[in-house]
């Protein structure tokens, strides 16, 4: 769940996860299906592969540190001039890993080098520019030029990958994983303008994002109940009775999906309308 802050990072990942994404490999799942798709009959060298599972071993238990130096060194056995084709093919894999790994810990720097370089490859590899994977890697692109205060990088993108997903989502069949990404794409942009104290264009694209989770994940799920949140930070700068009815909701959604952070925030918002404090 969101803090009163409005964490969006935090935020965006609860998005993948409620809506069961199947871009949990991220970019380099969409240049693993190209790329290894060809060279299917081609097997991986056991160095690597044991690399591999054992980096996902250890971040499956938490060990992240442990997985991103694994990571990093089944990158430098891929990239190996003598490494066999099928190794090479991982490299767009791996770097995904190592950038969403970066991009955890707050390396921003690393994550957003290996976010690029996996993109060229996934471009060199057919992968079209509208891609899902593409569309996610250009939304953690843009939460790291807004957390290293580049606004300008940040709102261009952040507007990309909305009209993008906005395009994905109007197919000829029901897309959950356009959807969810234009969900979080709407939810950054908002957050991204409250911080900035833009708040009717905050409102508008928080408001949006609601609409996106609600039929993407559900009326009574979490994110939406995190996206109300964020709208209540907003409304107690410009409308107490619109504040008081989103901070009911947010209360009822709590009652079926009780969470000690937004408990207490909830606290904070209920004495901020009532005006017992003013943080």
């Amino acid at each position: 769940y969101a803090s009163t802050q409005a964490n969006a990072n935090k935020s965006s990942r609860a998005w993948i996860y409620a809506a069961c994404l199947v871009l949990a490999g991220g970019a380099g799942l969409a240049y693993y299906r190209i790329k290894v798709g060809k060279a299917k009959q081609l097997l991986m060298s056991k160095p690597l592969k044991d690399q591999i599972l054992t980096a996902q071993k250890e971040i499956k238990n938490g060990n992240y540190q442990e997985g991103y130096k694994l990571y990093h060194a089944a990158l430098e056995i891929s990239s190996c001039p003598q490494s066999r084709p099928a190794d090479k093919s991982k490299q767009a894999f791996i770097t995904d890993q190592i950038a969403n790994l970066a991009f955890m810990m707050g390396n921003y720097l690393e994550a957003e080098d290996m976010f690029k370089r996996t993109m060229k490859m996934m471009i060199a590899s057919g992968t079209p520019q509208d891609d899902n994977a593409m569309i996610e890697i250009s939304l953690k692109l843009s939460n790291i030029y807004e957390s290293r205060g580049m606004d300008k990088a940040a709102e261009i993108g952040y507007k990309w990958c909305i009209t993008t997903a906005e395009k994905n989502c109007n197919g000829l069949e029901y897309s959950p994983d356009s959807n969810a990404l234009l969900g979080m794409a709407q939810e950054s942009l908002g957050v991204f303008y409250y911080r900035r104290q833009n708040l009717k264009k905050a409102k508008e694209y928080l408001e949006s994002a609601l609409i996106t989770a609600k039929r993407t994940v559900g009326s009574d799920s979490p994110q939406v109940a995190v996206i109300h949140n964020h709208l209540n930070l907003v409304y107690l700068e410009s409308d107490v009775t619109e504040a008081t009815n989103c901070l009911a909701q947010v209360k009822e959604l709590n009652d079926i999906h009780p969470n000690e952070e937004l408990s207490q925030n909830i606290k904070k918002l209920n004495m901020a309308i009532n005006g017992e404090f003013n943080e």
